[in-house]
């Protein structure tokens, strides 16, 4: 009785161990991470996969003889189809005169983001090979939809163009639909193994726009995060993906746990984030969602489909202004965002900084130029000869300020001046606090140092406190009431149309059709306001 007791009792043991299994012979890799909810499901997940072993640079070309061969024997290529790179051959690190010519290490988040630190650098989760070219071409831009209208590469594989994804800005790169799950896991896993990190990093370093939030949940901004779920859903997890996963395992001993759990994403930032996650019972996901709580779609762009019922064909009478951008004034911490666009006023003079022209590695002060303020609310032609647009990158703890037009980061050295740098240090890193609807810049390198007004000799620069220079204020870029028409030869604009008040009116259609039997009134498409009389 007691062998039959003894024998039940280890039959019990090896069904529980075998139960208590992981996916992809994970085991129990992610147990502590089990009935965790959201945010703190990333924390847990942090936990486990943070810690890994750190490469070298040059252990990638080897490292991708295992985790990114082809079933035909030739290299994985992420950003082109028309290549067959032998592993370890003479096209390797070459030359990138041609698509075709050599593939690369490329960094799907480039490094500059992250400021060229380790073990990012290194990471093999999103270091992958690609055709050394195209990757030049992608430069560090983000992520994004748009036309191609910059750059194809072979059977339009890959693209570069202006972005056509909502709140998007600038010029983005797209991968191909095939790769676009891929890369989206990759940053889900960059966010997460990361996470005490990424709050620092930037993309406005000199070529794109913001895609992050200066925080460590939810990490991405809106527009990036909701199409980053987007691509997931529509391009799920492979059996190369999964592959990959196991190989880059034996390396480095950690896993993506997006790529384990597919759809692992949507516990994290989505429709599942009030779900306990379970990592041997895992029951997939039922609610897909972006981080809004907007449905995701397999098809996101229905141009055949737009919100309104109707869609005459008589053209509405379009009246635009002449081109202005609107600013509204910050009064308080709360409007200080990460990616969000700025401009730096002296109120009472009615000056704008613009800092063209600088004489760049010398002592240097900004020029000003004349804006228009309104109840709280400035408008000011586009173009760099008119106040700069400041985009703010990093996090409250020290923003960078970088200038749109002159493509640098303001930075202070010495004396009273107010230089510019293509680099970031705490020189270039300022907190901001607003008081009394006025906006004191102070430097973090040398906090007795802060960007005011001088009034005698109009220009902005930094001064100490005991100066009694005049103190700024920051306002924020709100809308343009310019039209830009479509290049109808190009496939013209995909548009969402809003009502004043928010509401989604028209959704993705194309400029020539956006407008048509719209009632009168002010509409906002492609962030700018538009008079239909």
């Amino acid at each position: 009785m007691f062998n039959q007791i003894k024998t039940i009792a280890l039959l019990l043991l090896v069904t529980v161990s075998t139960y208590a299994q992981g996916p992809n012979n994970s085991g129990t890799y992610y147990k502590n991470a089990n009935g965790k909810e959201g945010k703190n499901l990333k924390t847990a997940l942090f936990n486990i996969i943070s810690t890994h072993t750190q490469l070298t640079y040059s252990a990638l070309w080897e490292a991708y003889k295992t985790t990114d061969v082809r079933e035909d024997g030739y290299i994985w290529d992420i950003y082109s189809n028309a290549t067959k790179y032998v592993p370890g051959g003479k096209q390797q690190g070459v030359n990138y005169s041609v698509e075709g010519d050599s593939y690369n290490r490329e960094h799907s988040m480039p490094k500059s983001w992250f400021h060229n630190e380790y073990p990012m650098y290194t990471d093999l989760f999103h270091l992958m090979p690609s055709d050394g070219y195209v990757n030049g071409r992608r430069s560090n831009f983000p992520f994004g939809e748009n036309n191609g209208e910059i750059f194809s590469s072979k059977n339009n594989y890959s693209k570069l163009g202006k972005c056509l994804t909502k709140g998007g800005l600038g010029t983005v790169f797209e991968p191909n639909d095939e790769m676009k799950g891929d890369l989206a896991r990759n940053y889900f896993y960059m966010a997460t193994a990361y996470e005490d990190k990424i709050a620092d990093w930037s993309s406005a370093d000199g070529n794109g726009a913001e895609i992050f939030a200066g925080n460590s949940y939810p990490c991405y901004l809106d527009w990036q995060l909701d199409m980053l779920l987007r691509w997931a859903k529509n391009d799920p997890v492979s059996k190369k993906e999964t592959e990959r996963n196991n190989e880059v395992y034996k390396l480095q001993k950690n896993r993506n746990p997006y790529i384990d759990y597919p759809g692992l994403e949507q516990y994290v930032w989505g429709g599942m984030r009030t779900t306990s996650f379970e990592y041997e019972g895992y029951k997939g996901v039922s609610t897909w969602t972006d981080y809004s709580g907007n449905t995701i779609s397999s098809d996101p762009y229905n141009p055949s489909n737009p919100d309104t019922p109707s869609d005459p064909t008589e053209d509405p009478d379009v009246t635009p202004s002449e081109g202005q951008n609107l600013y509204t004034k910050v009064t308080t911490a709360e409007d200080l965002k990460a990616g969000q666009k700025y401009i730096l006023v002296y109120e009472k003079d009615k000056e704008g900084m613009a800092l063209s022209d600088w004489n760049k590695g010398k002592t240097s002060y900004s020029k000003n130029v004349k804006v228009t303020i309104n109840n709280n609310t400035i408008s000011t032609a586009t173009g760099s000869a008119n106040a700069h647009e400041i985009v703010l990158g990093g996090n409250s703890n020290g923003w960078t300020l970088y200038d749109v037009s002159d493509k640098t980061y303001y930075q202070w050295v010495s004396g009273n001046s107010l230089e510019q740098t293509t680099t970031i240090s705490d020189a270039a890193k300022w907190t901001i606090t607003i008081s009394n609807d006025n906006a004191l810049i102070t430097n973090v390198g040398d906090n007795t140092r802060s960007i005011y007004y001088n009034s005698g000799s109009p220009r902005f620069a930094c001064y100490l406190a005991s100066s009694k220079q005049k103190s700024v204020a920051l306002y924020q870029y709100t809308a343009t009431t310019e039209i830009q028409k479509a290049k109808i030869d190009e496939g013209g604009v995909w548009l969402n149309v809003y009502s004043i008040d928010g509401r989604l009116v028209r959704k993705h259609v194309r400029y020539e059709e956006a407008f048509k039997g719209l009632e009168k009134g002010i509409y906002i498409a492609n962030n700018r306001k538009i008079l239909i009389q």
